[in-house]
């Protein structure tokens, strides 16, 4: 009983909340500061490390999980 009168009011507390949520840090227009090419070119490299230094590391140990030396 006190979930059937709960249930209605949260969904509509939910509901008004979602609709005043405003998105501030969303902007369309051109970058306020410049990102410099060294910068980008480092960042670029330390993503490319972090997303291949596993696979890397797996195949470095095939034998080992194979049951190999």
């Amino acid at each position: 009983m006190i979930a059937n009168a709960a249930v209605p009011r949260l969904a509509t507390a939910a509901a008004q909340a979602l609709q005043r949520r405003t998105y501030f840090s969303v902007s369309s227009s051109l970058p306020q500061v410049r990102v410099s090419l060294a910068e980008k070119t480092v960042h670029g490299l330390a993503i490319f490390g972090g997303v291949i230094a596993y696979p890397i590391w797996v195949i470095a140990h095939v034998r080992e999980y194979k049951g190999g030396n």
